[in-house]
């Protein structure tokens, strides 16, 4: 059983264009307005008692929307669900590919009382709706880490200034869910908005209705103790040597210039098998990010294989899995290894240890940028070269207080129920409209 698959947004381009090298802006424009033109007879269709999910990271629903949807649909039994997933990445290919979906998505829209996101939604952006619908803006990441919408505009890894306008990126929201109170304000400036009338964007001349705080639905899973053992079930069978071993997960964040990431990630390799020269013990599970994993032999000059029954990489204990989860590896892992990754929030929740390996920091900041002041506010310190981490493995140089607070800070989760108590803010919203 899969839990979900680590996604994160997939539009980014070089220099932030959705379409570039493929449209122009005045085709952009075009096509917006024709979009604009087909949505005016759309709206026509009268509205029903009806919650739509849409996102573009997929072609199915997250774990987050089938555990949201369950627990709406026990709620509002009269109401009738749509989910419309279909993923985009990039190129004129997958825009075609992606149009005929887009206008389904826009009927949905058009006759639903509220919609719920988990990513950008060109529909709801461009769009003008009927007055009355609401808008919940989930996001998929669970904590905030790296700049994203309006904070990395202008930078190599964002979208340019001029996409940014012609697509009115993020408009639309009526609410968006953040993980903490200390995440808020820069989630919110992230997309644009502002709870305060007087400090509206340009971009968004209204400003959100209400910043939703709670965690993710997923967070159940994390604390499912069925569910774990279930997961963990899976990988010792498909991988029966880790059984045995203090596993390592190393997951890495998507990076557009990615040429330095090999090199460090066959440092890491040589480092791990150094310490099980002397120990013996360590068995290191690499996840790439998806969208570099189909790449990775030719990325790395090295080829990690899934095996059935040991490890691959010459006799070293050193797995690069395609066939399950992030999240589902992180059940039996001893430890984790990330850097500006989001996934780092759900490494803490499952009580991992976890250490950052930021050899790229200052490049980093520069192409992307990070929100949160990653030098000094990382649980346990950071690690710029792989012997230093892994010497802070071996001997288990982490400060579980630390974590805890780290996670407490930008995380605002219960013991069970976090689906539950977004459904029921949800309910509230729209009882809150009907009465409106």
């Amino acid at each position: 059983m899969l839990f979900f698959a680590h996604e994160t947004d997939c539009w980014k381009r070089r220099k932030g264009s959705i379409w570039a090298g493929d449209m122009s802006t005045l085709g952009i424009r075009a096509a917006c307005s024709c979009l604009r033109f087909l949505y005016f007879f759309l709206k026509l269709v009268p509205t029903r008692k009806k919650i739509t999910f849409i996102s573009k990271l997929g072609d199915g629903p997250s774990v987050d929307f089938a555990l949201l949807q369950a627990e709406l649909e026990a709620l509002l039994p009269d109401y009738a669900f749509a989910t419309k997933c279909r993923r985009f990445s990039s190129g004129l290919g997958s825009l075609l590919r992606y149009a005929p979906a887009m206008l389904v998505q826009m009927f949905h829209i058009a006759t639903s009382r509220l919609v719920i996101l988990d990513s950008y939604c060109i529909p709801i952006s461009i769009l003008s709706h009927k007055r009355g619908l609401k808008v919940v803006q989930i996001w998929h990441a669970l904590g905030l880490m790296k700049k994203i919408g309006y904070a990395a505009v202008g930078t190599e890894e964002g979208w340019s200034k001029e996409n940014a306008r012609v697509l009115s990126m993020h408009k639309g929201y009526t609410h968006i869910l953040v993980s903490s109170e200390a995440a808020k304000d820069a989630r919110l400036r992230c997309f644009g908005y502002t709870e305060s009338p007087s400090e509206g964007r340009k971009a968004h001349p209204l400003p959100l209705e209400e910043a939703l705080i709670g965690a993710l639905p997923r967070v159940d899973l994390l604390q499912d103790e069925e569910a774990k053992s279930a997961a963990r079930s899976a990988v010792y069978a498909a991988y029966p040597f880790l059984r045995d071993k203090k596993v390592i997960l190393y997951v890495p964040t998507l990076r557009k210039n990615n040429d330095e990431l090999p090199g460090r990630i066959r440092e890491l390799v040589e480092a791990v098998n150094e310490a099980n020269r002397e120990h013996g013990e360590y068995a290191l599970v690499i996840k790439p990010h998806p969208r570099q994993r189909k790449n990775w032999k030719n990325q790395s000059g090295d080829s990690y294989e899934s095996p059935t029954e040991g490890p691959a990489s010459q006799g070293s204990c050193v797995l690069f899995d395609k066939r399950f989860s992030t999240t589902e590896i992180g059940m039996v892992a001893w430890a984790c290894v990330s850097d500006y990754s989001s996934l780092i929030f759900e490494s803490m929740l499952l009580g991992l240890p976890t250490y950052f390996f930021a050899f790229d920091l200052d490049r980093y900041e520069h192409e992307r940028g990070l929100i949160i002041d990653y030098a000094h506010e990382m649980p346990g310190g950071i690690h710029r070269d792989a012997r230093s981490l892994v010497a802070a493995l071996v001997h288990e140089r982490h400060s579980p207080q630390e974590q805890q607070a780290f996670l407490a800070k930008y995380v605002s989760f219960n013991d069970g129920g976090n689906a539950r108590s977004l459904a029921q803010s949800i309910v509230r919203i729209i009882e809150g409209s009907s009465k409106g």
